[in-house]
């Protein structure tokens, strides 16, 4: 979570067709939340769920998206332009259920 992603906002704004200050509102949650969660004993998305009073689902998510950062999966790489986010997210909770992580 750098500052140079922050700069990088503007773009993603444009090509999701998504307003830039709701763009920037996920970005900061995302960040809070990893900032708050990371290094926490415990499984990720439990962590979550109990600072943040979020959904389980929600928490799964977020959950995910700590794993896709942690372990800077090369989510953004042409290979998976046409995978929609849901999918995305089901994928990457299979792996965090397999390897049998703390997410």
């Amino acid at each position: 979570m750098t500052a140079k992603l922050r700069k990088d906002v503007d773009s993603i704004s444009e090509k999701t067709g998504i307003p830039l200050k709701s763009c920037l509102r996920q970005y900061d949650n995302i960040r809070r939340i990893y900032k708050e969660v990371d290094e926490k004993e415990g499984k990720v998305a439990h962590n979550i769920q109990r600072y943040y009073g979020l959904s389980s689902s929600l928490c799964q998510q977020y959950a995910a998206i700590i794993y896709i950062i942690d372990n800077r999966l090369g989510v953004a790489s042409r290979k998976l332009p046409n995978l929609p986010y849901a999918g995305l997210i089901k994928c990457v909770v299979i792996i965090m259920s397999v390897s049998q992580l703390s997410y």
